[in-house]
């Protein structure tokens, strides 16, 4: 187990586990897998009616189910499935949260942090910022709102430093070179540089900048028939962004909406920070879809 990323050793120690007790197996990963991403459409569905949202409940459980990425990226013997898992984990803290369950959105959103720390690190730290503000603004003016917000991002002391240590990607004197090495030679090489990531704002701002391609890329003049894969991830990014839109648009009260467009952003913007290729970021930015899906599921019951 040795030469594991620091900060991405939490999978292949689950399946050392496994082929420890049960032989070299690869399909014994694959269950694992698939019994995660069977859990995340539950979870998504009990957040979904605990925000608000009974109706749009099982719409949002059967666009988890569906969307050919989530299909396609969890299937495969990586990180996407344990990471989605952790992340509806998050979304359904934020969820208690705003029932008022304060001690079991805290116990959950502590857990799923902390685990994140070595899944994908970066994502689980900003993630967990994103949550934060998003139970001060879906609660903003309730009784006690501050204090379950700030009571939510106790660990944040600890997990946000934590996770940058351990997510070297977000540092910005690694960020950049990354970028470029990630599209170095590879087929689906974004052409990003890695220009102005030598101080911490300039790299904020250029991942800001490229934020649009990262969410919405690769544009119809990028597309291979060969990397089919990419396209079928944009066509279905583009219609959960289409109900979302449609959902924060119509809805009279966006206040919920929008909160959980902040933690999605956040993980956009971890995406964007290194798109070096293409298959990095259809398979980063999955990683926002418990999120955006429950928006999505508001709009298409409009």
């Amino acid at each position: 187990m040795g030469g594991l990323a620091e900060g991405k050793e939490g999978f292949p120690y689950v399946l050392a586990a496994l082929y420890s007790g049960f032989g070299p197996y690869p399909e014994l990963g694959l269950v694992f897998n698939a019994v995660l991403m069977a859990l995340v459409p539950a979870i998504v569905s009990a957040a979904s009616r605990r925000l608000g949202y009974p109706q749009s409940a099982r719409v949002a459980a059967w666009g988890m189910v569906l969307l050919p990425p989530l299909v396609y990226w969890t299937s495969l013997l990586a990180r996407e499935a344990s990471a989605s898992f952790l992340l509806s984990l998050m979304l359904l803290a934020l969820a208690l949260l705003h029932q008022g369950r304060t001690l079991p959105a805290i116990s959950v959103a502590w857990s799923s942090a902390a685990a994140m720390m070595f899944v994908r690190p970066q994502v689980g730290a900003l993630a967990l910022a994103g949550i934060v503000i998003a139970a001060l603004f879906m609660g903003r003016g309730g009784e006690g709102t501050v204090g379950r917000a700030l009571s939510l991002a106790a660990p944040s002391v600890v997990l946000l430093p934590l996770g940058f240590l351990r997510g070297p990607e977000l540092n910005p004197t690694n960020a950049g070179s990354l970028r470029e090495g990630l599209g170095e030679g590879a087929n689906t090489a974004t052409g990003v540089s890695g220009d102005g990531f030598d101080t911490t704002f300039g790299a904020l701002v250029r991942s800001l900048r490229d934020l649009p391609r990262a969410t919405l890329g690769p544009l119809p003049w990028e597309w291979s028939i060969t990397y089919w894969q990419l396209v079928m991830d944009v066509m279905s990014w583009a219609v959960v962004l289409g109900f979302a839109f449609i959902a924060l648009r119509r809805a009279k009260d966006r206040r919920v909406l929008l909160s959980l467009l902040i933690p999605s952003a956040f993980i956009l913007l971890a995406t964007s920070a290194i798109m070096g290729n293409w298959g990095i970021v259809v398979r980063m930015r999955l990683q926002a879809l418990p999120f955006l899906i429950v928006i999505a599921a508001v709009g298409f019951q409009m």
